[in-house]
């Protein structure tokens, strides 16, 4: 199976707010009971959250209504995207 990496805006949304809250990708997982390869991955744009995972990212970076809003556009964008590769 061959992994194919998607455009990255929700990776690199959440990397930019975690290091602006000072959270290592460990306190991240820890924070959400998510693995810390789960974070890395969709840091990484190789796995898209659960829309359930993606509430508590956005609970654990501790994001107001606005940033929480531009999150979950980026994972709809997201899905759509990895729909349309099928």
């Amino acid at each position: 199976m061959t992994i194919h990496k998607l455009p990255n805006l929700l990776g690199d949304l959440i990397i930019l707010y975690r290091k602006h809250r000072g959270l290592s990708q460990a306190e991240l997982a820890r924070r959400t009971g998510a693995s810390k390869m789960s974070v890395s991955k969709i840091e990484n744009g190789l796995l898209v959250p659960s829309s359930e995972l993606l509430v508590k990212i956005e609970n654990a970076l501790e994001l107001n209504i606005q940033s929480k809003g531009i999150l979950l556009g980026a994972r709809l964008e997201l899905s759509n995207q990895q729909l349309v590769s099928l």
